[in-house]
């Protein structure tokens, strides 16, 4: 069985995405404002062969976004320093990343490739009654195997609706561990597979009560 680590960055975004809840390297900082950073780049023309039509670029779980220049490139402005998870998607590629932003700087991530992506789609509900539960937080990441784990891995966010479904898009093809939390119920994870051009069926129950006790494996 291969095991699975998560480096301390991802467990950061993680809690930034909690907190949100369900509603590259720095350069100069010319034409930066001091109290945001800003975030560009610029798309690989190759991996565009589509067309730039329906081409997205936004930080996850913010609404924070910019449209693609006519060069491939673009400029995300007033970012507050933090750490993000930059998502740019087409209607079938996408690429995901984690970029660290400072107040004054300029984070710039060079040129991205898009690749064939999927998507992640679930229905929560009670375990005992089967009722709908809305509200709950959902978090996806990368599975990587150790061994080549040497970088902070990109986590997505999103909650269920009034109808207890959540959808997560543009995600690059390949496996995730999907952790699912709600007040009140005990948290569950998925490991799932998405493949190109295809919807990655998340079902799931929660179980009412509180989590179960843990400790610490030294």
């Amino acid at each position: 069985m291969i095991r699975y680590a998560y480096p301390v960055m991802v467990i950061m975004l993680l809690f930034v995405g909690l907190l949100l809840g369900c509603g590259g390297s720095g350069g100069g900082n010319s034409g930066v404002p001091s109290n945001t950073g800003q975030v560009r780049g610029m798309i690989d023309p190759a991996s565009l062969a589509g067309g730039t039509a329906g081409v997205t670029v936004k930080l996850d779980g913010t609404r924070i976004s910019a449209p693609l220049g006519e060069d491939d490139s673009f400029i995300l402005n007033n970012v507050p320093a933090g750490t993000y998870t930059l998502v740019v998607q087409s209607p079938s590629k996408a690429v995901t990343m984690v970029v660290v932003v400072a107040s004054g700087k300029q984070t710039d991530v060079g040129q991205l490739t898009l690749s064939g992506a999927g998507q992640i789609s679930g229905l929560v509900t009670d375990a005992t009654t089967g009722a709908l539960l809305p509200g709950v937080q959902v978090t996806v990441t990368e599975n990587v195997p150790t061994s080549t784990n040497q970088t902070p891995l990109p986590v997505r966010s999103a909650c269920t609706d009034g109808a207890g479904s959540y959808t997560v898009s543009a995600l690059p093809a390949g496996d995730y561990l999907v952790s699912l939390t709600l007040n009140g119920y005990q948290s569950a994870t998925l490991d799932l597979t998405v493949n190109i051009g295809a919807t990655t069926v998340g079902d799931t129950t929660l179980t009412a009560g509180s989590a179960p006790a843990s400790g610490t494996l030294q």
